[in-house]
């Protein structure tokens, strides 16, 4: 992400930006990173003391934060039952993360009103085989599968081949944009 971010910054002209390779938890801010105008966790906040990272976050803004997180199941229909039929049901009623909604609640407990909205954000993985794409989701869920039958056969059904010969995998999540400006408390 960092390698992205800093060629298309560079292919943009841009130079106004900085990253920080750390821990959030372990950031100290005005040693390890200087508060910024503006401050943008994008689907970053799998923290155990979320409202810790949140009064970070808020401290590191000077004039704005912004939040994207996903809004309701973190995984549509189709890959619930993959992950089911691979991991189980019990595996599969672990929610993972918390939607906007919590987050949204511990900024409001804390005296921050962010602004909210919901739209529908879309992505393609692009993928050389159907063999990678399995390969990939089980890194990702299951490491040591031995068995990629059942993979191999959901992305079968749902990838489709781009004009250049890949595999594409589209996704459409309901997704939570969530933001504060300093100056509006």
């Amino acid at each position: 992400m960092l390698t992205l971010l800093r060629e298309q910054m560079a292919a943009a002209g841009l130079t106004n930006y900085s990253t920080v390779t750390m821990r959030w938890e372990d950031a100290i801010i005005g040693q390890d990173i200087e508060p910024h105008d503006v401050v943008i966790a994008a689907f970053s906040l799998g923290f155990y003391d979320l409202a810790a990272a949140l009064e970070k976050l808020d401290a590191a803004a000077l004039r704005a934060v912004y939040l994207f997180w996903h809004a309701g199941e973190w995984r549509g229909p189709g890959e619930m039952a993959l992950y089911r039929a691979v991991l189980g049901e019990e595996a599969a009623m672990r929610k993972g993360y918390p939607d906007y909604i919590y987050p949204v609640n511990i900024l409001h407990d804390a005296g921050i009103y962010p602004n909210v909205r919901i739209y529908h954000a879309g992505k393609d993985t692009v993928y050389e085989s159907v063999e990678e794409a399995a390969r990939t989701w089980a890194a990702r869920h299951s490491p040591d599968l031995e068995d990629l039958t059942p993979i191999r056969e959901y992305f079968d059904r749902v990838l489709s081949r781009n004009e250049t010969g890949g595999y594409v995998e589209t996704t459409v999540r309901p997704t939570a944009a969530v933001w504060w400006e300093k100056d509006d408390r």
